[in-house]
C-alpha cells in the first residue's frame, strides 16, 4: 500500500461511497443486522464521545462474531482512496472474513478523535480499540 498522507488539501476530490453496510454506526442501535461475510465499513455517527461510540460498535460487532477496527482517513488521501477501492471490490474479504471498520474522517472528526487518543502523524490510521473504547497502542499507520 502507498505511504501515508500527512497534508490537507483545500479542494478535496470526492471519493465514491465506500462499501455499504446494513448498519451505520450509532444511527440504528438495536436494529436487526443482516450478517455479512467480509469487510464492512461503518460510517461513524455524529456522537461526540468517540470512546462511547467505539465501545458500542465493538460490542455490536462482537455479538455478531466480528472484530472491530477504528479507521481514520480523509477523502483527499490517496492511500485512503486505495484502501476504499480494495474494500469495495472485496479484495480484503479473504484475509478479513469478519471485520467491521468504524470509519472517521480526519477533517471532520479531528478534535473528538484526539480526545479519545486516535491521533497520528499519517493517515490512513487503523487502530484496535482498548476495552474502554479509547485508542490502544495496537495501530498501523
Amino acid at each position: 500500500m502507498p505511504s501515508g498522507c500527512s497534508r490537507v488539501e483545500s479542494n478535496p476530490t470526492p471519493e465514491p461511497a465506500p462499501a455499504t453496510s446494513p448498519r451505520t454506526a450509532a444511527t440504528s442501535p438495536g436494529a436487526p443486522l443482516v450478517l455479512a461475510r467480509g469487510v464492512r465499513i461503518l460510517k461513524a455517527g455524529p456522537d461526540t464521545d468517540v470512546a462511547r461510540l467505539v465501545r458500542s460498535e465493538r460490542d455490536a460487532a462482537a455479538a455478531d462474531g466480528r472484530q472491530l477496527i477504528v479507521y481514520v482517513g480523509a477523502k483527499w488521501c490517496e492511500p485512503c482512496q486505495h484502501f476504499h477501492r480494495a474494500a469495495r471490490s472485496g479484495e480484503l474479504d479473504g484475509d478479513f472474513p469478519a471485520l467491521d471498520i468504524l470509519e472517521f474522517d480526519l477533517d471532520e472528526d479531528r478534535d473528538r478523535l484526539a480526545a479519545a487518543g486516535y491521533t497520528s502523524k499519517l493517515i490512513p490510521l487503523f487502530v484496535r480499540p482498548a476495552s474502554d473504547g479509547r485508542a490502544s497502542e495496537r495501530r498501523f499507520e
